[in-house]
């Protein structure tokens, strides 16, 4: 089936990520419990939350700079007027509220360039997902790329291009060449994707089951189209700030396709990066909608469904059960540079049919460091 590239569909598909995960939350007040020996004896506690209104709206991705800045993206478009304007990459500074606009520079062979997904990098830049559409009839294909972005200088850097998909946020190793993401247009049935100063690379990351073994990372990225049956999925890779670890959530090969496999469940992965082999930390979490690690690469945070309870969850790698530290469930989840907050964003929208309402929250961890 040819897919549908009109404008208003591919702004529907920017935004496919966040209705999706409010979809999910809903949906899963009637999925079924979490299982697993990790998920059992999971605490809970509520941690003090802010919100920061300045950050709210039509606004997604996230990212938490080295300089204390957290960067989003605003959508400025109105629902239904069927324009689209160019997304708002925008610099927020959490003690002030105060917010700042990005410039970013546009390929100058867009005739319409979307700017999104952005990513800490190792230096303190931002990477960004380009979407960079060249012809309006569709008679030369979409030209995707990741930028690098200085959000006080202005500084721009082309960091992977002539990409055959749209990626989600990227995580980057401390050197800043490699990287790992997933396909962002394939939302239910993502697979992480190895990215070099080339583009896509091949490294198998095979897991191994009673059953069979499957793939973690997708050889051919940009091909599986709308129709994942059978297929593995992996999303929201994430590379440890020590560069020895990605973490990742996957759910196994199914006959179930499409709308059918939102209620199945995912499993939380780490991945050696010298050997390639995946180790299962905790199983059963439903719904995942964010993944991040402590600056110290020895704890994980999440959002998910876990044996029962919606919400955003600690699990120390040293040992130890996922301690629920909030009811939120939070999007784009990110780890404050000094460890001591989480920040993600909640949709507060009436209905999944309704616009989008995202607001930034921002969990204080001081009640739960060092425990």
């Amino acid at each position: 089936m040819e897919r549908d590239t009109t404008p208003e569909r591919k702004l529907a598909t920017r935004l496919q990520l966040a209705v999706l995960a409010m979809l999910a939350v809903l949906v899963a007040s009637c999925g079924a419990p979490a299982r697993g020996p990790a998920s059992q004896g999971a605490s809970s506690i509520d941690l003090p939350t802010r919100t920061l209104a300045a950050a709210s709206g039509a606004v997604f991705g996230l990212a938490w700079l080295k300089d204390g800045s957290l960067v989003f993206v605003q959508d400025p478009n109105v629902a239904g007027s069927g324009t689209v304007a160019p997304y708002q990459t925008l610099r927020l500074d959490p003690k002030t509220g105060g917010v700042q606009r990005v410039a970013v520079q546009p390929d100058v062979r867009c005739v319409q360039s979307q700017f999104q997904t952005p990513s800490a990098l190792p230096d303190g830049r931002i990477a960004l997902s380009e979407d960079c559409e060249l012809s309006r009839t569709k008679a030369i294909p979409d030209r995707h790329r990741i930028v690098g972005v200085d959000s006080i200088a202005g500084h721009q850097q082309v960091l992977v291009d002539n990409l055959p998909f749209l990626p989600q946020e990227s995580s980057w190793n401390p050197v800043g060449d490699r990287a790992v993401t997933s396909d962002f247009e394939l939302s239910l049935c993502p697979a992480l994707v190895w990215l070099g100063a080339n583009g896509v690379e091949q490294h198998a990351i095979i897991t191994r089951d009673s059953n069979r073994d499957w793939r973690l990372d997708e050889p051919k990225p940009g091909t599986r189209g709308s129709d994942c049956q059978g297929l593995a999925r992996a999303q929201l890779p994430r590379w440890s700030p020590d560069g020895k670890v990605i973490a990742v959530v996957a759910s196994p090969p199914s006959p179930k396709d499409g709308m059918a496999r939102i209620n199945d469940p995912w499993d939380l992965y780490t991945v050696a990066v010298g050997t390639l082999v995946p180790s299962r930390k905790v199983t059963g979490l439903l719904h995942p909608a964010g993944l991040a690690w402590s600056p110290d690469s020895q704890k994980l945070a999440f959002s998910a469904r876990l044996a029962g309870l919606d919400g955003t969850w600690i699990y120390d790698l040293r040992g130890g059960k996922p301690r629920r530290i909030s009811r939120l469930i939070l999007q784009w989840l990110v780890w404050s540079p000094d460890g001591h907050n989480l920040a993600g964003l909640v949709d507060k929208g009436a209905s999944p049919g309704a616009p989008i309402n995202n607001q930034l929250m921002i969990i204080d961890l001081s009640g739960v460091l060092g425990s």
